[in-house]
């Protein structure tokens, strides 16, 4: 689905500050428009990625691109870019459901089973080769075999660059799976606030009555 992006210039008059915009709203106060923003915009990249590996049980991919994220963190470039390509391969393994296959024979193999059928066939070729390799060709050049006599120092963003096209692509795969039925949502509740997480109290949580208050 296109993404929909409106824009609505801010008449002189009433000053617009970003308290005027409802938090619930699709809309924000960008550059002095207000903007509407669709779902997908509003939500995180690594969050919606999250959220929908754990919706599907894809749970191995899901520990991968978390480790990706933690090797980043840790300042481990290569560790950040070899775990952002094993959690694209799990992604891609899960649904075709091969276990003995890895990075460019994974994007050759969901070509054949139709998903990028959408593209016209002159565009396949060019989005398989410059799009859907771009993750496993990070991890076999910069993350995941030996790297020769000398050490490759790599800046932050390659690896920042990795764990964002893994997450990317992770998304759009299981986008692809659930709509052909590959792939079913089992809950839509939100990773990082699951019915286990007790409530404290947020935007929704029902007043403490006067008898109830904890102290």
């Amino acid at each position: 689905m296109q993404t929909q992006l409106a824009h609505q210039r801010v008449e002189p008059g009433p000053v617009v500050t970003p308290d005027v915009v409802d938090h619930e709203s699709a809309l924000r106060l960008l550059d002095r428009a207000i903007v509407k923003l669709d779902a997908g915009i509003i939500s995180t990249l690594m969050e919606e990625a999250h959220e929908l590996l754990a919706a599907t049980r894809f749970d191995g991919a899901r520990g991968e691109l978390r480790n990706a994220e933690d090797d980043l963190m840790d300042g481990d470039i290569q560790g950040a870019i070899h775990e952002a390509g094993k959690s694209f391969e799990s992604v891609a393994k899960g649904l075709l459901d091969v276990t003995d296959k890895a990075g460019g024979d994974l994007v050759q193999l969901l070509s054949a089973a139709g998903y990028f059928d959408a593209l016209p066939l002159e565009a396949r070729s060019a989005f398989t080769k410059q799009v859907m390799h771009a993750v496993p060709g990070m991890r076999n050049k910069l993350g995941g075999h030996g790297q020769g006599r000398e050490e490759l120092v790599l800046p932050r963003a390659y690896g920042k660059l990795a764990v964002h096209l893994a997450a990317a692509v992770n998304l759009f795969l299981l986008d692809l799976a659930v709509e052909r039925g590959d792939a079913q949502r089992e809950s839509e509740t939100p990773v990082e606030h699951g019915t286990d997480v007790p409530d404290i109290g947020g935007f929704g949580a029902p007043p403490f009555a006067d008898d109830d208050i904890p102290f």
